[in-house]
């Protein structure tokens, strides 16, 4: 497999998302909806500090592609935006959620999951094809899942729920992704990090 710069970004976003757990576990006793706000606040200030100063040109750019759809499109684009939205939000409150009050074990594991999902998901809804390896790798996935979580019910349900809801929110955007509409750049290069994530 080529190492490349969207390899690394992805290697790095698990990398910090490992480590994001050390910083929600000493605010276990506020409510997870208050943190999930400031972080929502934090990030959106960020991003367009990040967005305005260094990505002018793909503001422009996102805004012209976005003319060229279709009317039926904007629509289907601004829809998709508003459920990817909604579901991201949804998977970060019950992260959150996890972390401090169900345990660790189980935001961690739908991660672990979350490929698995993702995979499958893109089989029926996007028609993507899987090779018999693929396959074979997925089920592999599944039975290591299975044997993981024996004993643990509860927490098998918040990871299935965690995990559902991001791999659900990345099918919407690749969705998206097919109408050629403008995303950042996260969004715009998912394929490629799906691709490389799910065994390439």
């Amino acid at each position: 497999m080529q190492i490349n710069k969207y390899f690394l970004s992805a290697l790095t976003s698990f990398i910090i998302w490992g480590f994001f757990s050390l910083a929600l576990k000493p605010l276990k006793d506020y409510p997870s909806l208050d943190i999930l706000f400031y972080r929502i606040f934090f990030a959106t200030v960020l991003l367009l500090i990040l967005t305005l100063f260094f990505r002018r040109k793909s503001i422009v750019n996102d805004q012209q592609a976005f003319n060229r759809l279709s009317p039926n499109e904007r629509i289907k684009a601004v829809s998709l935006t508003v459920v990817g939205g909604f579901l991201l939000v949804v998977n970060w409150f019950l992260f959150i959620y996890a972390i401090n009050h169900v345990s660790l074990q189980s935001a961690s594991f739908a991660y672990m999951i979350c490929p698995i999902l993702t995979t499958i998901l893109a089989y029926f809804i996007l028609k993507e094809r899987l090779s018999k390896w693929q396959w074979l790798s997925v089920f592999l996935c599944v039975i290591s899942c299975v044997v993981l979580s024996y004993g643990h019910l509860l927490e098998l349900v918040y990871s299935l729920t965690i995990a559902f809801s991001f791999a659900f929110y990345l099918i919407s955007q690749q969705e998206r992704q097919l109408l050629k509409c403008p995303s950042q750049s996260l969004q715009k290069h998912q394929k490629k990090v799906l691709t490389e994530k799910n065994f390439s």
